[in-house]
Order: structure tokens, then C-alpha cells, then sequence
């Protein structure tokens, strides 16, 4: 499970406004990328990114009930996360700890298991990526203005708009 745009939203009209001067509402970052969506070098961002990442979140509605839930389901919530190019594994769990994000284990595209039910994350691109390095059953493509463009033409995604329908696709919607 990806935490950004899936577990946690950035909220980018502060952000900007902050960083950049500027607010920029959240439904204007239509691409992935920032430096391309905000028209901004790449090390602006990453400077931005360093001082937000271990910020307090901003959580999805039932995002934490549906982790626990499926953690009480016995599932496995393994957490693969672009934060890890800002913050060591240690500040990244402190931080899921302190804010009361239920996860099992924090891995990286190097500690993937050899299988997993379900991925959800809100990039395509990283989505096709681990499904390239180990099986996946069910590729969950959380919405998001930034992803809105992706085609899907190979019909690969499922597509979710809230936690809700995450737990349906996960657990069949059983309790």
C-alpha cells in the first residue's frame, strides 16, 4: 500500500502557497510529476518534499479503520512509499506510529515479497513496475487528479475512488 494519494493526501494549495508563493488547488496537479505539474525545477520539489514528508497527514477518509480492518482480517499491510527517498525506514515508521497508520512491515522495490493479493497505490507507473518484478493478483489504481489521464489499455487496473470500495476489491466486501 502506497501511502500518498492513497492513504494520506498532500495538501497542495498549502504546500504551494507556502513553498512557492502560490496556491495551487489540489485538483490542478493533474500529472505525477510535480516539477511538471507545478512548472518548478526538480530541486525545488525535492526541497519541498523534505520539509513536508514527516509533516502531520492529511488522512483519506476510512483509511485507517480499513487498514485496521484488514489487518484484523489477518492480511499483511506491507507499505511501499516515495518517502523513503526523503527519510530513513526508521523516521518513515516512527512517523506511521505516531500518527496511528496500521501497516505490518515498510519495504522498498528491493524487499519485495514474492507475491502479493493486492497492490493499491495511485501511480500507474509504479503499479506495472512491481507487477514486473513479482506477481500481483489485483492492481487497486486509487483515483486522483494526476492519474485521471492513464488510459489503461491493456485493462490491467481496478479502479477505486474511496477505501470503501478498496476493502470491497481486497475482501470481497466481507466483514
Amino acid at each position: 500500500v502506497d501511502i500518498d494519494g492513497v492513504i494520506s493526501n498532500y495538501d497542495f494549495t498549502d504546500i504551494c502557497k507556502r513553498h512557492f508563493g502560490m496556491p495551487v488547488p489540489n485538483e490542478c496537479v493533474t500529472q505525477y510529476s510535480l516539477q511538471e505539474s507545478l512548472g518548478v525545477p526538480p530541486a525545488l520539489v525535492h526541497k519541498m518534499f523534505l520539509k513536508e514528508v514527516l509533516a502531520p497527514p492529511n488522512l483519506i477518509d476510512n483509511a485507517v479503520e480499513s487498514l485496521t480492518k484488514l489487518l484484523s482480517l489477518g492480511y499483511n499491510i506491507l507499505i511501499l512509499s516515495n518517502r523513503l527517498h526523503f527519510v530513513s525506514f526508521t523516521e518513515l515508521e516512527d512517523w506511521l506510529n505516531t500518527y496511528k497508520i496500521p501497516y505490518s512491515e515498510v519495504i522498498t522495490t528491493k524487499t519485495l515479497p514474492k507475491h502479493a493479493l493486492a497492490m493499491v497505490d495511485d501511480s500507474p507507473t509504479k503499479l506495472l513496475t512491481v507487477d514486473e518484478d513479482m506477481p500481483v493478483n489485483k492492481l487497486i489504481l486509487f483515483r486522483q487528479p494526476w492519474n485521471e489521464h492513464c488510459h489503461d489499455l491493456l485493462n490491467k487496473f481496478t479502479w477505486v475512488e474511496n477505501w470503501t470500495q478498496v476493502l470491497e476489491e481486497i475482501n470481497g466486501g466481507s466483514s
